[in-house]
């Protein structure tokens, strides 16, 4: 069978191990070359590819003959989707991409939407045998039998996950989203099975991989485990639903039995621990597209094989992304609107007041004394010598252990936060998505502190993308460029056409003055104000309150900078 020889990947962002990885395949299958498409050109995987181009959004009506010419005009056998938008969009233009000899790597559309598609999941999952956790189906002011967890019916990663601790949280939380899943908590190490189909649907590879450390979603710390019911099952579901390619199946795994989570049929972030313990999947599928009939070999591969995973970095002159233009498209491009998080979206005022709330409860149990007065000692505390040593100092006087401290400034940091948006916050985001902006979080601090509040505040539900510059390593925190460009990547939008709206002018408003963003200062009574260290550091436009920001946008989506 004569296959075109070289492989297209779409949406590549910051996906560099997977371009690696199809470099390495072809080279043990015979040679050809890695091509990287993205809409953005500060996405890294552009650059280690062997070539690459900037193309039109998926959603744009020119992009499917955009990436039909692409594939005709590099020899491209093998188109490799990355993000699940993309997935039924592919395997709905098969007939277009084969045309020119190029295969989708994408199963069937009615396969795909029942992956993505949760509910439909869930009835698939009951039809067929597979468990799953009990879905909650009680009315939402009803007491709760236990905590449960809520997940958009539709959308992908952790991005509008929430666990729901109380019937008015539930019913809240069900306003927003009245299609959401309501599901018992299944308490359990979590599990993600990497399953290979060939283009026939048999099944060739499966490697179970325990998630040990999860970031926004994706598996940053993993260990692959040999157990043969976490095998049948990743060979089984996939057989089930006619899925071809890689697949990526998530599940709790109790050491006795499995109950499935989601799947996405595609190649997953953390995919390359797979190919690492022996399972080099972009390889199978390269003979297999080629006519090669393989021989299974699920359950071989390295047991016991721990991924670290780590940022990198990547240095190119700016004139590689200059002189990589994208053909204008007949619809708008995406328009973006980024966001600091504290005391911009909130008052870190009332977090820290709920924090000691929590640490306070905590002190409270460790020395038998009243809430109250050991919380007034702190605010005293807090006013006099600052936040850094409050738990150390109250711990001291109540001659209590030291451990106690570092007790108290755990319940601190952990305790489901007391905080809601600034007056106007939910609705101006809401108007901003009505009006066809992408909008994102930009912020500082310690990951988990920061997600914990993203989940109170809701905004897991109200943006597009949250990066904490903790998650991305050293250095990368504001006022680096660095968490703009990631967040800009995840967008799919330019510099150019985003704004950036926070209120620290010593770090927030510098990395998008030097990126050419429109920055936008806000300063709400009672909120943290600092003065600009330079010039640079100010802010182009100050805003009285956030619903004047939607003055400084227009209706069809596109930031004004005049």
């Amino acid at each position: 069978m004569t296959v075109r020889p070289n492989v297209l990947l779409t949406s590549a962002s910051r996906k560099v191990s997977l371009v690696r990885a199809f470099q390495r395949a072809l080279w043990v299958t015979g040679g050809g070359k890695v091509i990287a498409v993205d809409t953005s050109p500060l996405s890294a995987a552009l650059y280690v590819a062997d070539d690459h181009e900037l193309v039109l959004p998926s959603s744009d009506p020119g992009a499917i003959d955009q990436l039909v010419a692409i594939c005709k005009k590099n020899d491209v056998g093998l188109v490799v989707p990355t993000r699940d938008e993309e997935l039924a969009w592919l395997s709905e233009h098969d007939d277009a991409l084969r045309s020119v000899g190029a295969t989708p790597l994408a199963s069937s559309a009615q396969a795909i939407r029942t992956c993505q598609d949760k509910r439909a999941f869930l009835e698939f999952c009951k039809l067929h045998g597979f468990a799953v956790a009990a879905c909650y189906e009680g009315p939402p002011h009803a007491p709760l039998p236990q905590p449960l967890f809520l997940r958009p019916r539709f959308g992908k990663g952790s991005v509008g996950a929430t666990r729901v601790t109380s019937s008015e949280q539930l019913a809240e939380l069900l306003r927003a989203s009245p299609d959401a899943i309501v599901q018992h908590v299944v308490t359990a190490p979590e599990f993600t099975l990497d399953v290979c189909a060939d283009f026939d649907g048999r099944v060739l590879t499966c490697v179970p991989r325990e998630r040990l450390r999860v970031v926004a979603g994706e598996s940053y710390v993993s260990r692959t485990l040999r157990e043969p019911a976490l095998l049948e099952l990743g060979e089984r579901l996939t057989r089930t639903l006619g899925l071809i390619g890689h697949v990526t199946i998530q599940c709790f795994w109790t050491g006795t039995e499995a109950f499935l989570i989601e799947v996405n049929p595609r190649f997953g972030g953390a995919a390359n621990l797979g190919f690492e313990a022996g399972a080099r999947t972009p390889e199978l599928l390269l003979r297999s597209l080629r006519g090669e009939r393989l021989s299974p070999s699920v359950g071989e591969f390295r047991d016991g094989l721990v991924m670290l995973r780590h940022t990198d970095d990547l240095f190119i002159p700016i004139s590689m992304l200059a002189k990589h233009k994208v053909a204008p498209s007949p619809v708008l491009p995406p328009r973006a609107v980024l966001f600091d998080l504290d005391d911009t979206l909130f008052l870190e005022a009332d977090f820290v007041w709920s924090g000691l709330r929590a640490a306070a409860d905590c002190l409270a149990r460790e020395s038998g004394r009243e809430r109250e007065p050991l919380l007034a000692r702190m605010v005293a505390l807090l006013k006099e010598r600052g936040r850094g040593r409050v738990f150390d100092n109250l711990v001291a006087e109540l001659g209590l252990p030291v451990q106690a401290s570092h007790r108290a400034l755990w319940h601190y940091r952990t305790h489901p936060p007391r905080i809601a948006l600034v007056p106007g916050g939910r609705e101006t985001l809401l108007e901003l998505r009505q009006r066809g902006f992408r909008t994102g979080v930009v912020t500082d601090g310690m990951a988990s502190v920061q997600d914990r509040k993203i989940r109170a505040l809701g905004l897991d539900h109200l943006v597009d993308t949250v990066v904490c510059t903790d998650d991305l390593g050293l250095g990368c925190s504001k006022p680096s460029t660095t968490p703009f460009l990631v967040a800009l990547g995840e967008l799919g939008v330019l510099a150019k056409d985003a704004a950036y709206v926070g209120n620290d002018a010593s770090k927030d408003f510098l990395g998008p003055n030097q990126l050419g963003m429109l920055s936008l200062s806000i300063h709400h009574p009672g909120g943290h104000v600092a003065a600009p260290p330079s010039p640079d550091h100010v802010a182009q436009r100050e805003l009285a309150s956030l619903e004047a920001l939607l003055d400084w946008v227009p209706v069809t989506g596109g930031v004004s900078h005049g």
